[in-house]
């Protein structure tokens, strides 16, 4: 399912490298997104150390990514492979690899049902 539905040069179709993260990035300065995660920021909680986070079909995990910056051990869930991927370099040049679990599905399944988040 990876990229299926989006155009031909969106990032979620390309390898992920760091020059398809600086075009997710620079993405991000796009006035919707802008606007997204300017009402995300609001609503976080300073801290979030010792919370787990659910980030359900979060993409290339820029929400998860910052909730990690937080202090909060992430889950992220998405049907991209790509996405996962790049979710993952992003967290690497943030410093927050350890506190981000990547998960491949389009479905929360079982085990992440039993979780508690």
């Amino acid at each position: 399912m990876s990229g299926a539905t989006y155009p031909e040069d969106h990032w979620t179709r390309a390898k992920p490298t760091p020059q398809v993260l600086a075009q997710y990035i620079r993405g991000s300065e796009a006035a919707y997104n802008r606007t997204t995660f300017g009402v995300f920021e609001r609503l976080l909680p300073a801290d979030l150390r010792g919370r787990r986070v659910l980030d359900y079909a979060g993409g290339a995990g820029w929400m998860a990514v910052r909730c990690a910056e937080l202090g909060a051990q992430v889950t992220l869930v998405d049907a991209a492979t790509n996405a996962l991927r790049l979710a993952l370099m992003l967290a690497q040049t943030r410093g927050v690899t350890d506190r981000l679990e990547t998960v491949r599905g389009g479905r929360v399944t079982p085990d992440l049902q039993r979780r508690r988040f």
